[in-house]
């Protein structure tokens, strides 16, 4: 299923939202803070004028209560405005507290309106929106009660350019986070885009012939734990393949002799069986078509066995190898015959311990193209203690040697030369004049 959704765009969206509720929830604790620093402001002049009062009380009685435009005082409960004890009622007074109503908040109280004429003074005839109330407790048991009203209508007017520029400063820093962050999220995102889309990259122009180059700087650990797995899969899937291809080369190459073999017997079979041949002559023809069938058995168990990789062997029984490779030798001899090849057997009485069937297909092998490839000429087979040896060397029709470049085992070697590998035995190869000298060392 493919997906249209941007990786970039995902980020873009995540953390410009983000930034967005930050920034509002920021604008929203500033608000808070700017109006709780106005009221500890109005507190501080409040607590200011009832420790002034209280230090000259302690001297005078009679000194009088601290009034101001702004400012009304009361030491008499009784004077107090029947309006304000509805709003801040004595019974909640504490030593030192401030207490503040917002109109616009709580509304009105009880049937007392901010219009009343007793109220009215506190904001030059205005109404308040705003009132404070604070308790301060004398000695002899008296107290002092401060309180303060504020209109916004004469708070705008008086400090008009100083909200203005607070709250410019207010929208500016939050401009500026927003514009900081989507930045930095930008950079971010190229910074993250531009490693992925070399990954991409990279991964679309793999092959076969640049799986084991280096890999591109990603920059980012994960990025390379990613790519890491796909170059570990690529070439397990590359050897996959290329064991098939040999697999496939190998079958192709090896098995059109005894194909050859099978199809020209079974031609002979038919001719024979239209004209009545006796049995015997059939029974010859029926035998050769068995041990080229043998022949394909092998060489695919080979192929097979060698295309896996696997290092698991079969069993290892005692194997007596002259006997062993006498019997190869009859089984074989098909191939020379009207070839004129000499075939020398120096077979000495050796016994080892491996698996019979890999022995079987190596030794087959071996024998078998040095039969194969070799037109006319000499073929040398020696078996010691330790080793055995094939060679095998042509002539034409002079009875010349022909060149080494003409001569070999063609392709069976190299099955002889891996499956070698999987007994670690040491295999030898080598050109000589007129032919080929393979060594197998136990």
């Amino acid at each position: 299923m493919k997906t249209r959704k941007s990786l970039n765009r995902r980020i873009l969206i995540y953390v410009g939202g983000s930034s967005a509720i930050f920034v509002l929830l920021y604008g929203f604790i500033i608000a808070a803070y700017f109006m709780f620093g106005v009221k500890v402001n109005n507190k501080i002049i409040l607590a200011n004028e009832a420790r002034a009062y209280a230090d000259a009380y302690v001297h005078d009685v009679n000194t009088p209560k601290p009034e101001r435009s702004f400012l009304k005082s009361y030491r008499n409960e009784k004077n107090i405005p029947k309006a304000l004890l509805e709003i801040f009622p004595l019974n909640e007074r504490k030593h030192g507290d401030m207490r503040l109503y917002d109109a616009e908040l709580f509304g009105n109280i009880g049937n007392y309106e901010f219009e009343a004429q007793q109220l009215k003074d506190y904001c030059r005839g205005v109404r308040c929106e705003i009132f404070l109330f604070y308790s301060y407790h004398l000695k002899d048991d008296q107290w002092l009660y401060l309180t303060m009203g504020i209109s916004p209508e004469e708070s705008e007017k008086e400090h008009h350019e100083e909200f203005d520029a607070a709250f410019y400063i207010l929208i500016s820093i939050t401009i500026a986070f927003f514009i900081t962050v989507m930045v930095l999220t930008l950079a971010l995102v190229r910074n993250i885009s531009q490693p992925i889309t070399a990954l991409a990259k990279w991964a679309q122009e793999l092959k076969s012939d640049n799986v084991d180059d280096d890999l591109p700087n990603l920059r980012f650990t994960e990025l390379e734990v990613v790519a890491n797995q796909l170059q570990f899969a690529f070439i397990r899937i590359n050897n996959v393949l290329e064991h098939e291809k040999q697999f496939l080369n190998n079958a192709s190459h090896e098995l059109r002799t005894p194909i050859a073999v099978l199809a020209t017997n079974l031609a002979l079979l038919e001719k024979m069986r239209i004209k009545g041949s006796d049995s015997e002559a059939q029974d010859k023809v029926i035998e050769r078509l068995s041990r080229a069938i043998e022949n394909m058995k092998q060489l695919v168990q080979t192929i097979l066995w060698l295309s896996k990789n696997t290092d698991d062997l079969p069993a290892e029984e005692t194997v007596e190898l002259d006997v062993l490779i006498e019997q190869i030798i009859n089984d074989n001899r098909y191939l020379n015959e009207q070839k004129a090849v000499t075939v020398t057997a120096n077979l000495h009485p050796v016994s080892i311990s491996v698996s019979r069937s890999l022995c079987v297909i190596i030794l087959t092998n071996l024998i078998r193209n040095a039969f194969q490839y070799t037109h006319q000429g000499t073929v040398d087979i020696t078996v010691q203690s330790d080793f055995i040896k094939v060679t095998n060397q042509c002539f034409n029709a002079n009875n010349d040697i022909l060149p080494a470049e003409e001569l070999g085992f063609g392709l069976g070697l190299e099955l002889v030369r891996r499956a070698s590998l999987k007994l670690a035995w040491r295999y030898e190869s080598d050109n000589i004049t007129g032919g080929r000298s393979v060594t197998l060392y136990f």
